[in-house]
This record gives C-alpha cells, sequence and structure tokens, in this order.
C-alpha cells in the first residue's frame, strides 16, 4: 500500500516557529500492518468472533475474541512466536 499526504508547508513551519513541534521523524507503513488493516475494512475480522468459540472466563472477556486472534496473526507474520510477543505484533498507530 502507498500512502500520499498533502501538507500545509506554511502551517508546519509556524508551528515549528511557535514552538508547537519540537520533532520529526520518518515513518514508514508496515506491509503486515496494511494486511490487518484491510482485514478490519472488509470485515473478516468479525467472523472471528463467529466462527472461534470463546471458552475464557467472564471475567477475561473484556478484549474481544477478535482482537486476540487478530494480534496472533499479525504476531505470526512477523515471526514472532512467543506468546509475550502478541502485544508487540502491531506498532502502527492506526492499526491499534
Amino acid at each position: 500500500m502507498i500512502k500520499f499526504c498533502k501538507y500545509n508547508k506554511e502551517k508546519i513551519l509556524k508551528a515549528i516557529n511557535n514552538g508547537k513541534i519540537d520533532a520529526a521523524e520518518n515513518c514508514f507503513g508496515n506491509f503486515i500492518d496494511d494486511i490487518i488493516l484491510k482485514m478490519k475494512k472488509i470485515g473478516l475480522t468479525e467472523i472471528f468472533n463467529k466462527v472461534f468459540k470463546d471458552k475464557r472466563a467472564k471475567e477475561n472477556k473484556q478484549i474481544p475474541m477478535e482482537f486476540l486472534i487478530t494480534l496472533s496473526i499479525a504476531a505470526k507474520m512477523k515471526i514472532k512466536t512467543a506468546l509475550t510477543d502478541i502485544p508487540y505484533a502491531l506498532n502502527d498507530a492506526e492499526t491499534l
């Protein structure tokens, strides 16, 4: 996926000069995060709630099953195999 952005250079320079922006960083899209976003947009992640039976205790159901499965898929695609790596599978703000 390629993203194009149009910036108002005068507004950005003004914000920098006024001290409202103190740092800038290059950001590159992540292909796996783009795949996860596409899955969400077409409704694939919502199917996970219907397909997988949630056997967790009532107190543990605050996080939807679709979110846990989506994180697991992202972790697997990023070759993160430990369960402790799953929360770090997504790192794009839009995807989170």
